[in-house]
């Protein structure tokens, strides 16, 4: 197992005019032989005024509690494991959103200087003064995705909207983590929810090189990146543009594609289609002949090879 990896979160526009900060946070983590890559993605409702810190919380608790787990148990990923891994970051997350809390209202009034609590709507404003025990997580309502790897298994960890797309060494690309029935358009579940540990939706998948599902590579990305193409096959063309990031790796290298989404590809693609904050996460085999050999497999549908509203985002 040997990755490199990579994480961005940009500004959408559709915040910036308003003089808001990114929703979005992301981050990757290489240690001790485990690779992480996470993307988390903050409601930005009004009612969720909070939401980035959500998000940069829902960031640094991957990385808090996956590493410890790791090491603790004999076998992380297997049901157990995993069961107690997903409990383990939503109350870790709870924990560290309620210190937020507490600081803030040691240092003045619930919501001043803060932009975005004038758009918290009446029925929330009371709920936050009068029974925040119980709604101040909704403030800080997120999304998250997360690839982690060890030395034989990938896991895969979903709750709410966003993509983990997976491309096999026999060049299919596959979305392995069970879809969730409670997102439809803009609902979604997050780790403000009641329970929400049970909401966490999970893939093990293996890193045997020798196998024709070996993951090549693990794209993660919230919404902002899938609303950038038509809702209509929408998935063929994500696999369109990750054909396209994937082939910009083979003739140049993965430092040169992850400078060209850092610089500009990320931006442009919420200006152009989206409006929204845009996060990625990477994990791309270091293995240039197997992930040529993979993309030269790929065989996309002609409705999303032909598609110009997808070429003009992607190029």
């Amino acid at each position: 197992m040997s990755y490199r990896i990579y994480s961005l979160s940009r500004l959408g526009e559709k915040y910036a005019r308003h003089g808001f900060r990114c929703q979005d946070s992301s981050g990757n983590c290489t240690k001790n032989g485990v690779q992480i890559v996470a993307v988390a993605d903050g409601h930005g409702a009004g009612d969720c005024f909070r939401s980035e810190i959500g998000a940069n919380i829902a960031i640094d608790m991957v990385f808090c509690e996956a590493l410890p787990l790791l090491y603790e148990e004999d076998h992380p990923f297997s049901e157990q494991g995993i069961k107690n891994f997903k409990y383990r970051l939503w109350q870790s997350w709870q924990k560290a959103v309620k210190s937020d809390w507490d600081n803030r209202l040691t240092l003045g009034k619930l919501g001043e200087n803060e932009a975005r609590y004038e758009l918290v709507s009446d029925k929330y404003r009371l709920r936050y003064q009068k029974e925040s025990d119980k709604y101040l997580y909704t403030a800080y309502g997120t999304t998250l995705l997360a690839a982690i790897a060890i030395k034989n298994e990938l896991l895969l960890l979903q709750i709410g909207d966003g993509s983990a797309v997976v491309l096999c060494a026999n060049g299919l690309f596959i979305l392995p983590v069970p879809q969730d029935e409670e997102n439809f358009l803009n609902v979604t579940t997050s780790l403000s929810d009641e329970n929400a540990d049970q909401k966490i939706r999970h893939a093990v998948l293996s890193l045997d090189k020798t196998s024709s599902t070996y993951p090549v590579a693990v794209f993660l990305s919230s919404d902002g990146v899938d609303d950038c193409f038509p809702a209509y096959q929408n998935e063929e063309h994500l696999f369109k543009f990750y054909k396209v990031l994937i082939e910009t790796a083979l003739a140049e290298n993965t430092e040169s594609l992850f400078t060209e989404l850092s610089h500009d590809v990320l931006a442009d693609m919420s200006v152009k289609g989206s409006h929204d904050d845009i996060s990625m996460g990477i994990m791309m085999t270091e293995d240039m002949e197997l992930l040529g050999k993979a993309c030269s497999d790929i065989s996309l549908p002609q409705s999303a090879m032909d598609d110009e509203a997808g070429q003009e985002v992607t190029e």
